[in-house]
């Protein structure tokens, strides 16, 4: 009846270690390592929980006219292994599978920013600083 009881209390000790460990939205690992991802939970747990509401809810898409709208600059991918922004810029994206860390882009802490998505005739919009904080701090 111990060995019982010292393997169950095992499994329940292996399954919360587990959990712990494996809790992370796996967007975030084209950024960061599991290691970084822990360090930013020990640290700055609400850092985290702000990178993780980045990823659904720091832009949106929008349909632009690829003729006049040239002024925005266009989106291109981001290598973080290596620091580098790829030559060649994006020209198609998957909306319902878009990783907002996957790409080179610089938000502004008062006004919305707008990049091209090549000659798609899609735009994405990032929302300021400010207002991704305020919907953050709503939540």
């Amino acid at each position: 009846m111990k060995k019982i009881v010292a393997i169950l209390v095992l499994f329940f000790i292996s399954g919360l270690i587990f959990s712990q460990t494996s809790s992370y939205d796996s967007r975030l690992y084209v950024r960061y390592s599991e290691t970084e991802l822990e360090n930013i939970r020990n640290s700055e747990p609400q850092f985290l929980e702000l990178l993780t509401f980045k990823l659904d809810h720091s832009y949106y898409f929008i349909d632009i006219d690829i003729n006049t709208d040239k002024t925005y600059p266009l989106l291109y991918e981001m290598d973080y292994a290596t620091k580098k922004i790829s030559d060649v810029a994006v020209d198609n994206i998957s909306v319902s599978g878009f990783n907002i860390l996957k790409y080179a882009i610089e938000s502004n802490p008062n006004n919305r920013v707008v990049y091209r998505i090549g000659n798609s005739g899609l735009g994405l919009v990032l929302y300021s600083d400010k207002e991704v904080m305020a919907e953050f701090n709503k939540n």
